[in-house]
């Protein structure tokens, strides 16, 4: 009688197997860490743009803080600054350049965040404004 399975003391294709399947295992937990880890950055990509867009909507806005931006001055720096201050979470440090319509706004703090997330917004005149200077605030924003 010939036994179709018959179990032979093959110890050799045991192990490849098991080797196989750990081996499987290994680069499946690789995979898996590596997507999570890109799955919270992009998270906190997306959190910090959502904050700095709702500080320029704030801005925008708000006729005091328009103003503000309008006039440059320390006073008007100083409320700005005061009302970033409110709108930035802990474990967030935000500042803020407000510079001409043509001017490339750029940093000059400095910081030891790996990134950090920028974008502005033009501020025209108001309706009860005299003269024409439009202004451009950039919010910049990175983790503590």
């Amino acid at each position: 009688m010939v036994k179709i399975f018959e179990l032979k003391n093959d110890k050799k294709a045991f192990w490849r197997i098991l080797e196989a399947f750990i081996a499987v295992m290994i680069i499946a937990s690789v995979l898996s860490f590596i997507y999570i880890r890109q799955t919270k950055k992009t998270s906190l990509d997306d959190e910090a743009q959502k904050l700095i867009s709702l500080m320029l909507d704030e801005i925008s806005s708000n006729s005091t803080l328009r103003q503000a931006v309008l006039d440059d001055n320390e006073v008007s720096r100083q409320k700005v600054n005061n009302a970033l201050a409110k709108l930035t979470p802990e474990g967030f440090s935000s500042t803020f350049q407000i510079c001409g319509i043509d001017d490339i706004c750029g940093i000059t703090t400095s910081f030891t965040s790996n990134e950090v997330y920028s974008d502005e917004a033009s501020i025209s005149v108001t309706l009860d404004s005299s003269g024409f200077s439009p202004k451009k605030i950039r919010i910049f924003l990175w983790e503590k």
